[in-house]
């Protein structure tokens, strides 16, 4: 009988993220054939390491002021409180301190 296939982290964040291929490797700044070997189990370089493991965190904060299944769809709305960016595009343009500054206001109250 065989086993259930593990996700690889990669893979598991993404799903969790509810990204298509297309809209994770766009938001890291990879190639979709990059995104396919990191999720067959190859380790990212060092850079895209390091935005992944972020992106880990950021989807556990927006876990908690919102449900899990949503911040894919927060990932993909215009907010007011960045410009009208989409906080996707907002991390693409390299400005993911701007949405970490936003979670820590919704998450403390200070963001209505």
């Amino acid at each position: 009988m065989a086993r259930p296939r593990t996700l690889s982290p990669v893979h598991k964040l993404r799903n969790d993220l509810g990204l298509s291929r297309a809209e994770f490797a766009r938001l890291i700044g990879a190639s979709e054939r990059s995104l396919s070997d990191w999720e067959s189990g190859e380790e990212p370089r060092q850079a895209h390491a390091r935005l992944l493991t972020q992106l880990v965190r950021l989807h556990a904060t927006a876990s908690t002021v919102m449900k899990p299944e949503f911040v894919g769809t927060w990932l993909r709305t215009p907010l007011d409180a960045l410009g009208g960016l989409k906080p996707m595009e907002a991390i693409e343009r390299g400005e993911l301190d701007r949405v970490w500054r936003l979670l820590f206001a919704v998450e403390s109250g200070g963001y209505r």
